[in-house]
C-alpha cells in the first residue's frame, strides 16, 4: 500500500502571484527545497533545518513571470 501524501506537507495558495508557504511541520528531519522552471532552470533553493521545520517556510514569486513551477523536497 503506498501512504498517502495528503497530511505530510502543504503547499498553499496555488495559484499564486505573491508567496508561496509551505508546511514541514509533520516532517522530521532536515530538508532541502528546490524551485525549477519547466525548463528545468533552478529559481530558488532552500536548506530546512530540523530546528525550522515548525515554521512556515516560503518562497517569492512577485518577481517570477506566471506560469507552471516544481518544488523539489
Amino acid at each position: 500500500e503506498n501512504p498517502s501524501f495528503d497530511n505530510i506537507l502543504k503547499v498553499y495558495p496555488n495559484p499564486t502571484s505573491d508567496e508561496v508557504r509551505i508546511d514541514l511541520s509533520t516532517l522530521n528531519e532536515e530538508v532541502d527545497i528546490s524551485l525549477y522552471s519547466t525548463n528545468g532552470n533552478l529559481l530558488g533553493k532552500k536548506h530546512v533545518s530540523k530546528a525550522l521545520l515548525a515554521e512556515f517556510q516560503s518562497f517569492d514569486f512577485r518577481n517570477i513571470t506566471p506560469g507552471i513551477y516544481f518544488l523539489n523536497i
